[in-house]
């Protein structure tokens, strides 16, 4: 019977470096005998990553059970696994092909004069239509006179946080990044603009009738993942739509912003030594840094707080936590202290190094149990590979019977090693090494030795807070600390960098 089903979400590429929850559990569950046969629809379900696709087989093969596909089945014979190695580099071939023709057909279309939508809306002022053959945007006049309203406010001084109040007191709809999106707002949050939107509508050229594609590019990163990076100006593809503003007003508005960017910059900034740092412990919403006017009319000054965003600024949220603001000074001199317990103390420092180890090598199990038992198979395989040399040099096979079999195994020997490099390099590498360990005890010596010149700088505790990945949570009569030395929390970090940021 069934015991269970594993759905990935659909968003999530199959091919990606991260494991997928879904695939994880049935992976487990493989280890803890709850069932015979994994039946998976078709082979590049699996991963579309061969050698991942691989390592999975072999994973579930030591724990004797089967994978059955329902779109192409696969005898348990030298030539079935064979097909299905030549079937899973077809899938990822043509994934890559696929991948190629799309971006060319997309160029194709917006050289043809086209605007690619994608998935999302159009952006806010416009309706995506098609026109003799062509996706254009159209320009929509409900949400064009919003677009006119937030240049002309911003050309006559009013700021990115006055133009949000105005549009918030108008009840005038956030843009949606889909007509799905768009009816939640409607329905569920009629209120609530961002002043990083508006600044991105005053920053858009398809306002003044540019609209631009291509301007980012695909990289693949060191970690083997890959990122969006931003292209060259003179790389984007352009498509002349409608203007909604005049060019005038655009350049106006631009000259505007770069003046308070200026300015801005040049204003007394705090830094709250726990900033971005905290969330609620009851909504789970992010913490900002508030300040209160206190000390009256003779003597004022800014008493400064940590308070629930959704406490703080409800509309945004369409609901009010009950958070309440906690004293900064107070909140940032409790966690420091823990920090320093934590770092002044060598036998405090190594037990929470052991429990950091400990629980990076719990996290990167199921890779391991996948290396292992491919390291095995390729033991099995060159084995198998010898006594075939072995028959042939005594004579008991020719070699016409040595090349045909001596082929195959020779092609799953080479993927196997592949499959085992490429779990290897899905590893974290966050276990720490002795030389890594070394530093660290290097490092809190010397914090030791500097702990006065510390407590007085700001930016060096709060550099300090973020190597150790510090986490809090604030609530009305309590914080909960976290950090990977201690407090139950093992986030990822990578001493290497306080090393390197300080000099140890």
């Amino acid at each position: 019977h069934i015991v269970g089903e594993f759905f990935e979400d659909p968003t999530r590429p199959t091919s990606g470096a991260d494991w997928l929850p879904e695939l994880e559990r049935a992976l487990e569950l493989a280890h803890q005998n709850g069932y015979d046969v994994l039946i998976v629809r078709e082979i590049d379900r699996l991963a579309r990553n061969r050698f991942k696709q691989l390592a999975i087989e072999t994973d579930l093969e030591a724990l004797d059970k089967r994978v059955e596909y329902v779109i192409g089945q696969f005898e348990d014979t030298v030539e079935g696994k064979l097909l299905k190695g030549i079937m899973s580099e077809f899938s990822e071939f043509e994934r890559a092909k696929t991948r190629q023709r799309t971006m060319r057909g997309m160029a194709n279309s917006v050289k043809g004069g086209s605007v690619i939508i994608g998935g999302a809306k159009a952006p806010y002022g416009y309706d995506a239509e098609s026109i003799d053959g062509k996706r254009q945007l159209v320009v929509n006049e409900a949400e064009a006179a919003t677009i006119r309203l937030i240049f002309d406010l911003y050309a006559k001084g009013k700021t990115l946080y006055r133009i949000k109040q105005y549009l918030d007191k108008h009840h005038i709809s956030k843009p949606a990044k889909s007509d799905l999106h768009k009816g939640h707002i409607k329905k569920d949050r009629k209120i609530g603009w961002q002043e990083a939107q508006i600044g991105k509508i005053l920053a858009n050229e398809t306002y003044v009738g540019r609209w631009y594609y291509r301007k980012t590019r695909r990289v693949k990163g060191a970690d083997g993942k890959y990122r969006q990076r931003p292209r060259p100006k003179n790389e984007w593809l352009m498509v002349e739509v409608s203007a909604i503003v005049s060019e005038e007003l655009f350049t106006r508005v631009q000259q505007q912003r770069n003046i308070n960017k200026h300015i801005k910059n040049k204003q007394e900034q705090y830094t709250y030594f726990l900033g971005g740092m905290m969330t609620c412990d009851y909504c789970g919403k992010s913490v900002s840094g508030i300040y209160y006017l206190a000390g009256g009319k003779d003597n004022p000054y800014k008493k400064r707080y940590y308070k629930c965003n959704a406490a703080h600024t409800q509309r945004r949220y369409n609901f009010k936590c009950e958070g309440k603001a906690q004293e900064a000074k107070k909140v940032d001199a409790a966690v420091w202290n823990w920090l320093k317990s934590i770092l002044l103390d060598p036998a405090t420092l190594q037990r929470s190094i052991d429990e950091y180890q400990e629980a990076q090598e719990d996290m990167q199990n199921p890779i391991l149990r996948m290396i292992e038992a491919s390291e095995k198979k390729l033991i099995n395989l060159e084995a198998q590979l010898k006594r075939l040399i072995d028959a042939y040099s005594t004579g008991v096979l020719s070699l016409d019977d040595l090349a045909k079999t001596k082929t195959d195994l020779d092609k799953q020997i080479a993927n196997t090693r592949k499959a085992i490099e490429s779990l290897q390099a899905d590893l974290d590498p966050e276990t720490l090494t002795a030389e890594d360990i070394n530093a660290i005890h290097q490092f809190a010596a010397a914090f030791r030795q500097n702990v006065d010149l510390i407590d007085a700088d700001l930016p060096a505790r709060r550099e300090i807070a973020k190597l150790l990945q510090v986490k809090v949570k604030l609530a009305n009569t309590h914080i909960t600390a976290s950090c990977v030395l201690g407090g139950g929390s093992h986030s990822k970090m990578s001493f290497s960098k306080v090393k390197e940021a300080f000099g140890v």
